[in-house]
């Protein structure tokens, strides 16, 4: 995976101009399971899903869905990684 020194890629994604999907705050999602499903649906086919990932998980954020991960699926695969990471 290559990526990219600038941000170019975000004109690509597919969540371009569909914020209210992707950034609905973390207190109100918690009581409705259903609340990112649409974003995440959105996410499967980015074509730039992998620059994403690669994005957020240089640049940490805690709200809103990013490479089709909630903040607690982002925090449960960068603990695995750290693990993995620190057992090889």
């Amino acid at each position: 995976m290559v990526i990219q020194a600038s941000e170019s890629w975000r004109e690509q994604a597919a969540c371009k101009g569909r914020s209210e999907l992707f950034f609905i705050p973390v207190e109100r999602a918690a009581g409705v399971p259903w609340a990112y499903d649409e974003a995440k649906l959105i996410c499967r086919s980015c074509p730039v899903l992998e620059d994403c990932r690669a994005w957020v998980f240089a640049n940490p954020q805690r709200d809103g869905i990013y490479a089709g991960m909630t903040p607690g699926e982002r925090d449960r695969l960068r603990r695995r990684r750290r693990l993995a990471t620190a057992n090889v």
